[in-house]
């Protein structure tokens, strides 16, 4: 969950808006990329297609302004193997973040507030062996400083980190 929330929260903090078709290598927006990346092998002196790499195997659909609007990914044999949400605000900020498990359940939910077009905080709920855990991180800019404050989902303070130079 670390690196998901650190990529997201890259991707959506600052002044302008992310628009994720060119994180694509895409000049204009489009409405959705099938990606399929195999390993390359040598066999016999020609480059052939290895095996499936994870999460190798997609369909990325954007909204009308080229923002992910969701990704479906599939298996070696094209079966469903998980899916993820976006939700953006009028800004084209993100607002909700959600990773769904192969069976349609909810396994990863995030939700965003903004102020002055940055991130005040977000809630993170993770389900791990039929658990709930909720992480809620709240920025709060301190001079050049920021401030991160994480609450677990017993209500009780689990961190607080300060960055100089963000």
């Amino acid at each position: 969950i670390a690196s998901l929330i650190v990529l997201l929260t890259t991707s959506c903090n600052g002044d302008k808006s992310t628009f994720h078709y060119k994180e694509y290598g895409l000049n204009c927006s489009v409405k959705s990329v099938k990606v399929t990346t195999y390993k390359a092998e040598s066999k016999f002196g020609e480059i052939v297609n290895g095996y499936l790499e994870e999460n190798g195997n997609y369909l990325a659909v954007f909204n009308d302004v080229g923002n992910l609007k969701s990704i479906t990914y599939y298996d070696e044999d094209g079966d469903l193997s998980g899916m993820e949400k976006y939700k953006y605000n009028e800004e084209n900020k993100v607002i909700e973040f959600s990773s769904y498990k192969k069976d349609g359940t909810l396994n990863i939910n995030i939700t965003y507030t903004y102020n002055n077009n940055q991130i005040e905080s977000f809630i993170c709920k993770g389900y791990w062996n039929n658990e709930e855990e909720i992480d809620e991180y709240k920025h709060k800019r301190d001079g050049e400083r920021l401030v991160e404050v994480t609450i677990t989902t017993n209500g009780e303070l689990s961190s607080v980190t300060k960055y100089n130079n963000y």
